[in-house]
């Protein structure tokens, strides 16, 4: 038996233990690296803003996906469903990006390399802007009863060119980022659902 003192010793032990344990197991920054430096506040704006909109892109590539996942699919409500939310995340993404763009546009990051960066990031954006509101009325006017043949047979056609243009600006994307020493998306895991 364990006398009372000894007890609250050992307690007092076992208490304090793991507080070590989780000490040895801080991240240690390799010799003659520096952390990732903090983006001022005008990246951050650009940065958040560059999330969002890669938030409502994640929409239209999902919605792209549900497509390719029933090309043929003998149901015409499944068809004209798949229609009408490629239409709306379209649609929803082109709202998102003008805000985007409109923060872009309107930073004000010194630098040569940054400034060419924005210019052809800003030109990314019109184009992707151009595909999305051909996104959003033609695919919503594919999700109108009785077009369920047009879906079927032409959805997916159209779906891969909204694809190829969020690639295209995937990489335009990065460039901008890289020029900006930011990593404009999420995480370094997070990128569109672009092959």
């Amino acid at each position: 038996m364990m006398s009372p003192l000894l007890r609250l010793v050992a307690l007092a032990a076992l208490a304090l233990a793991p507080a070590g344990a989780l000490q040895a197991q801080q991240s240690i920054q390799p010799i003659g690296t520096a952390p990732a430096p903090t983006p001022d506040a005008a990246r951050a704006k650009v940065r958040g803003a560059l999330v969002a909109l890669g938030d409502s892109l994640q929409t239209v590539s999902a919605a792209i996906a549900r497509i390719e996942r029933a090309p043929g699919s003998p149901s015409d409500a499944l068809q004209l469903s798949r229609a009408r939310v490629m239409g709306r995340a379209c649609g929803g993404a082109a709202t998102q990006l003008v805000a985007t763009r409109r923060m872009v546009r309107e930073s004000a990051i010194p630098g040569a390399r940054v400034k060419a960066a924005q210019a052809e990031y800003l030109r990314a954006l019109d184009k992707l802007h151009g595909t999305l509101g051909w996104c959003d009325s033609t695919f919503l006017a594919m999700s109108q009863p009785g077009k369920a043949e047009e879906a079927r047979e032409w959805g997916m056609n159209r779906a891969s060119r909204v694809r190829a243009a969020l690639a295209e600006y995937q990489q335009v994307l990065l460039a901008y980022g890289g020029a900006l020493g930011i990593d404009p998306t999420r995480t370094s895991e997070h990128r569109l659902l672009v092959p």
